[in-house]
């Protein structure tokens, strides 16, 4: 790109349609190589795109139209433009324990770090949420959920810090509200301290639905209520967060089929497979996401498909800790939607969300042969389909008119992609591009490979700094983390003296290059008072006990052997357990 993304001098309007045809466009981006991912699927090898405000007005082939003439261009040449990239499994504040049980599978390494997670607090929480969000809009990544379920009695507003860094940092977010009823004390994997009661559990998730969820269109910011999993909640508390969800008009999000012990738990403990399980419950709908699904028999699958409900597929996580490779392609070839999700850095270190469109591609090669996912397959995954599990098909996802200008513009003439004949499987099989541009509701947030919206380099110092805090905090309870020696404690806990707290570690830059000033020709403002968040102010305090709960339900019975519905006749598979011998045998509860 030889020219940079620069304002409209003040005062200078967008051109407007008009009866003689001329397209409205602030700016276009012109002479790149332009996968609209459009129903028919058009690919242009030199096209442009063209933006007013928020909004893609058109994306087509060949040279910017005439009727484009009064729209700034921007020149694109040697760059591949696609949509924003949309992650659909996270865990921000996971941040703060990376490279932790490195060789553990995932029961070893739940059991070593959920004591520690039981320390986190807002101010964690905050700085751990504002690296991964930064690092994520690294990867292209314009839409981003999070699924945070680890609530610490005195933690603070944690779900209100991944509020604030989302905003900060400037990318559409699907926070959802998790939970977990199950605690050590009756059976379940986590501590006792980061359980919650029932009634609690609702009360909160209804008062974070009033307080942060908003339907618009064009919304930045929406949120769904998702328990931990089928084994670290009851299944009482998995109906009425259902009841709860749908009575809400939110989605529904929780972990499934992520391990073999936990298809032989279901089968040996409730006589069903984990999707029975959900089945049983009423859980399966259009309405809902399952992350990983790595172990789903056929059967299984069919009633994924059947019911509409989607999955977040995420390679690397399961590569890491050794869970297995997901069925995407027979999950696509019965119609399930399939979306793509980095899942908690602590799972995954790399974080980067266009390494799991190539993880995606090259795993289900792995088990498939090559025709068993293309390249263009597999970035559809990371845009299309997970606007799909988001329920922002008809707004993000592909690059046509009427579409949010959510933006991804790659450099592929540089030397590692040089000689690449296919600029889709250069960016998907090839080394990591350069991100040229990242667009958000049509601002920009990355910038020739650097995010323009926060410091990184102050919240690269405040994330680590973060890290020692909770390494000091888990020390006083005389959990260790991996074996190695945590610091010093700071001289205070928010985040120490020498960083400053974390509510200030993501405020934009004073200096931030004119080029971030795309919308309408006006200076970059602090993020919330941007397209998408005007009139947006989150409490940051902590909530308070919030409404009372409403009666979603007649009182049910606690958890029980299996529920109507959930019995199978099938064989109980045996397969040797990774399970530690001391424990009596239990599911290795995901994320």
């Amino acid at each position: 790109m030889t020219s940079s993304v620069s304002p409209r001098p003040s005062g200078d309007d967008p051109p407007s349609t008009t009866a003689g045809g001329a397209s409205s466009a602030s700016f276009v981006l012109s002479g790149c190589h332009v996968l609209t991912l459009n129903p028919q699927r058009d690919e242009y090898a030199s096209g442009y795109v063209a933006v007013d405000g928020t909004q893609i007005t058109e994306a087509g082939p060949g040279p910017v139209p005439e009727r484009l003439a009064g729209a700034r261009q921007i020149d694109a040449s040697g760059c591949l433009a696609t949509p924003g990239l949309v992650n659909t499994h996270h865990h921000l504040y996971q941040w703060a324990t990376r490279g932790r049980a490195v060789d553990a599978t995932l029961f070893g390494w739940l059991t070593e770090l959920y004591p520690v997670w039981a320390r986190i607090d807002a101010e964690i929480v905050r700085a751990a949420s504002t690296a991964a969000l930064t690092w994520l809009a690294r990867s292209g990544c314009t839409t981003t959920m999070d699924h945070h379920y680890v609530f610490p009695r005195a933690g603070g507003d944690v779900l209100g810090a991944t509020v604030e860094s989302a905003a900060e940092v400037g990318l559409r977010f699907h926070p959802t509200r998790g939970s977990m009823d199950l605690g050590e004390s009756t059976g379940g994997l986590p501590p006792d301290d980061v359980v919650e009661h029932i009634d609690a559990v609702i009360g909160a998730t209804q008062a974070a639905i009033e307080r942060f969820h908003d339907p618009s269109p064009g919304s930045m910011l929406r949120i769904g209520v998702a328990p931990c999993s089928p084994f670290s909640v009851t299944r009482e508390l998995l109906t009425e967060s259902a009841a709860l969800a749908r009575s809400s008009g939110v989605r529904l999000h929780t972990h499934l089929a992520e391990t073999a012990d936990e298809d032989d738990y279901c089968a040996e403990q409730l006589g069903c497979t984990p999707a029975e399980y959900l089945d049983s419950l009423g859980w399966l709908g259009g309405d809902v996401w399952l992350a990983h699904c790595v172990h789903l028999d056929d059967a299984g699958i069919a009633r994924l498909a059947a019911t509409g409900t989607g999955v977040a597929h995420c390679p690397d996580s399961n590569a890491r800790l050794g869970a297995g490779i997901c069925r995407t392609r027979a999950l696509l070839d019965a119609g399930v939607p399939v979306g793509l999700g980095v899942d908690g850095a602590a799972s995954n270190e790399a974080s980067s969300l266009l390494g799991e469109v190539s993880a995606a591609a090259r795993f289900a090669r792995a088990v498939g042969g090559p025709q068993a996912m293309t390249a263009a397959e597999a970035l559809e995954l990371g845009t299309l389909g997970g606007a799909r599990l988001l329920g922002r098909e008809a707004e993000i996802g592909s690059l046509e008119a009427g579409k949010l200008a959510d933006i991804a513009l790659w450099r592929l003439d540089r030397l590692p992609q040089a000689g690449i004949a296919d600029p889709v499987a250069a960016l998907v099989l090839g080394p990591p591009p350069p991100l040229e541009l990242l667009l958000v509701n049509g601002q920009v947030v990355v910038e020739r490979d650097r995010v323009v919206t926060v410091d990184e380099q102050r919240v690269a110092e405040s994330a680590r700094r973060a890290g020692e805090v909770l390494a000091v905090l888990a020390r006083g309870d005389g959990v260790g983390l991996g074996g190695t020696t945590p610091p010093d404690p700071p001289a205070c806990h928010p985040l120490g003296p020498t960083v400053g707290r974390p509510s200030r570690l993501a405020r934009p830059s004073a200096r931030i290059p004119p080029s971030a000033a795309i919308r309408s020709g006006r200076p970059l403002a602090g993020r919330r008072g941007w397209p998408g968040f005007a009139g947006f102010s989150p409490r940051l305090t902590p909530a308070g006990p919030g409404p009372s709960r409403p009666v979603l339900r007649a009182r049910l019975p606690q958890r029980s052997p299996a529920g109507p519905g959930c019995a199978s006749t099938r064989p109980r598979r045996r397969r040797r357990s990774t399970r530690p011998a001391a424990r009596k045998p239990g599911p290795a509860a995901p994320r």
